[in-house]
């Protein structure tokens, strides 16, 4: 039953992760089947840990991590991983225990599919608290350019209005 998915595709582990049912996934993850469950993905492409980026669920995301050390790495469909997703969702508290954790450097640059990386969709949607803790990190690269040439800046500059770009271009600098 525990690899079975609804139409969606989503299993009982996704369900878990999205309503922060810590207690369950631990439970789950404490099968024999436990690695097969962690790496089966929704019609989207995205894994119980994306649902968990996607909600704000930090202490799921570390225990489906200590389960499968190596499963933060995983990418949904479009090649987004749990930090393209947290930030998508603009969950704050997941992208600061990233940007906080050495284990997650890999994940501040990782370009998706379409070349942006985490801070191309948090520039892009004018998200000013999560662009200061991505550059907080010190090893997040300005100059990386998405498949369409642009940088974070230039997103930036192109999808926020005049007074709010101001500000967003300080916090850049």
């Amino acid at each position: 039953m525990l690899t079975r998915s609804d139409s969606s595709g989503r299993t009982p582990l996704h369900f878990a992760a999205i309503y922060g049912r810590l207690g369950t996934v631990q439970l789950f993850l404490g099968g024999h089947a436990s690695l097969r469950l962690t790496g089966i993905s929704d019609n989207h492409g995205s894994y119980p840990l994306h649902a968990a980026a996607m909600f704000g669920r930090i202490r799921i995301i570390d225990e489906l991590i200590r389960k499968c050390p190596n499963y933060y790495e995983l990418v949904d469909n479009k090649g987004r991983n749990l930090l393209h997703v947290a930030v998508e969702h603009e969950r704050e508290m997941v992208v600061r225990h990233i940007c906080q954790n050495d284990m997650f450097a890999i994940l501040l640059n990782a370009t998706d599919f379409d070349g942006n990386t985490p801070l191309h969709l948090a520039a892009k949607q004018g998200y000013p608290r999560i662009v200061g803790l991505l550059l907080g990190t010190t090893s997040v690269d300005l100059c990386i350019t998405n498949k369409d040439g642009y940088t974070a800046i230039d997103l930036a500059c192109s999808a926020l209005p005049p007074g709010r770009l101001r500000y967003f271009l300080v916090i850049l600098s």
